[in-house]
């Protein structure tokens, strides 16, 4: 079951758009957000079902509502305390919440046809250097703020794919 953004007037990260939320510094991921990452980088990578079985969702909500009121979690201080909760399936529930309340997505949805168009030509030309810099172009137009989450995003991915073996 989806836990469908029911964004808040006055919430400060959830719901809230890339420009406002990294204004101060468009290359520089929120700490609230950046904790986030670092958990789930460093601790959730090996987790069975990490981002396939969910979280508890009143557990979730109340993480939220502590970044909403501003707290900054230690998400390995609170494995000790929710164990019970499998903690690193609430944080990855609550980062696809995150994603899925971001007005206007994460990569800007007027990039789709050039981004699906980059896929048929690299699956028919299989010519890694131009696509390579094909990519670069496309990813040159997203937004600064959301090509830092973006990348922090895909690197967090990255770590975890590499244990599929394990976290599947």
């Amino acid at each position: 079951q989806f836990l469908t953004p029911a964004i808040k007037p006055g919430n400060t990260v959830f719901g809230v758009s890339l420009s406002e939320l990294m204004e101060d510094d468009p290359e520089k991921v929120p700490a609230t957000l950046l904790d986030l990452f670092v958990y789930l980088f460093n601790h959730c990578y090996n987790c069975e079902g990490i981002f396939r079985i969910p979280g508890s969702l009143a557990v979730q909500r109340s993480y939220e509502n502590r970044i909403e009121s501003g707290e900054r979690i230690d998400w390995s201080a609170q494995e000790k305390v929710q164990d019970k909760f499998f903690l690193p399936n609430v944080a990855s529930s609550l980062f696809k919440y995150y994603l899925r309340s971001l007005p206007g997505g994460l990569v800007p949805s007027h990039l789709f046809p050039e981004l699906e168009k980059w896929r048929a030509n690299f699956e028919e030309q299989k010519d890694v250097k131009n696509s390579v810099s094909d990519m670069r172009n496309i990813l040159g137009s997203v937004p600064t703020a959301n090509r830092t989450l973006l990348r922090y995003t895909m690197h967090t991915l990255k770590r975890i794919a590499d244990f599929s073996t394990v976290n599947l």
